[in-house]
């Protein structure tokens, strides 16, 4: 069962939300998803107000508290992406 605040976030706002969790700044989310570092900004920036946060961090942590993500939604997207924590963020989809 989805959360109140997950079902005011949307697939692409929650994909978004499990990479910052991972650490990955804007310039790499935006670089996998094959967007702009302003879309990304822009969706952040969205996040944040749907979540009540004040920043990145705070929204990652309100996501965790509300179970709105966990360690198999992080392995599921490093899977999708092919991301290695100990490399540069690559997408090949």
């Amino acid at each position: 069962m989805k959360t109140m605040l997950e079902n005011n976030l949307a697939p692409r706002e929650l994909e978004i939300l499990l990479l910052a969790a991972m650490g990955y700044k804007s310039k790499n989310i935006a670089k996998t998803l094959f967007v702009s570092v302003a879309t990304i900004k822009k969706t952040l920036g969205n996040i944040y107000l749907k979540l009540n946060a004040k920043n990145k961090t705070n929204a990652v942590a309100i996501a965790f508290l509300h179970n709105m993500i966990d360690i198999n939604m992080i392995n599921h997207i490093t899977a999708k992406y092919k991301l290695n924590s100990n490399e540069e963020i690559n997408a090949h989809v």
